[in-house]
């Protein structure tokens, strides 16, 4: 499965997102808060083996899956 669909299907399952794509603002729309941001950060941490620092903890990398994506990819390089 890619990572965009994998994130996309964490996502939908635990904040209850059933209309998302790759695109859709997750903080925007309201479909993650900051409280959700730390999950989602707990989640790529275990589920992707990767270390996500305080200076990647800005907003940009969270706005949608797309972006989430970016950030690990990065991580992972």
């Amino acid at each position: 499965m890619e990572l965009k669909d994998e994130l996309i299907k964490y996502i939908q399952e635990e904040f209850s997102a059933p209309e998302l794509d790759a695109q859709t603002g997750l903080i925007t729309t309201g479909i993650i808060d900051s409280f959700g941001i730390l999950e989602l950060i707990s989640h790529i941490e275990t589920h992707y083996g990767l270390c996500i620092e305080a200076k990647d903890m800005v907003i940009d990398n969270f706005q949608s899956v797309s972006a989430i994506a970016s950030l690990i990819q990065r991580k992972k390089a």
